[in-house]
């Protein structure tokens, strides 16, 4: 709940900058990277068990480079679709993308996130459907 805020006035302010500016995703990335960074270092402390605690192995800073290159890929998609739609389909965008984890991760990993959630990202689904149908038709007029 605490994210929904912030996080719509990131793609909001994302999308008006890229689209006056003329910018593309990639220089959008290139201009709010290294704020984000500086607020990402600050919270390292808070972040437990911490980076000294951790324990660095091959096998574990291969997967956190893992992540960090799938995290630079999402990154890039938000910015792609923010230039190319408006920030309200982007975060519907960005719902859907969740909600398809959410019930992949139950059919293909056997996960239980609930009965609530799975039925809730059903009924998520089917009105990011509905959403995009009315865009759809809305352009073709």
């Amino acid at each position: 709940m605490a994210w929904i805020i912030p996080s719509a006035v990131n793609k909001i302010l994302w999308s008006n900058v890229q689209q006056q500016q003329k910018w593309t995703a990639l220089a959008l990335m290139w201009k709010t990277t290294p704020i984000t960074l500086v607020f990402l270092v600050f919270m390292i402390p808070l972040d437990p068990p911490g980076l000294l605690a951790f324990h660095w192995s091959f096998s574990n800073t291969s997967a956190i480079l893992m992540s960090a290159f799938l995290g630079f890929l999402l990154q890039w998609s938000s910015a792609l679709t923010l230039g190319a739609t408006s920030a309200i389909s982007s975060v519907v965008l960005g719902q859907f993308k969740t909600c398809v984890i959410l019930l992949g991760n139950y059919y293909l990993f056997g996960s239980n996130p609930g009965t609530t959630s799975i039925f809730g990202a059903f009924i998520a689904i089917g009105g990011m459907s509905f959403y995009t149908y009315l865009n759809i038709r809305a352009m073709k007029r």
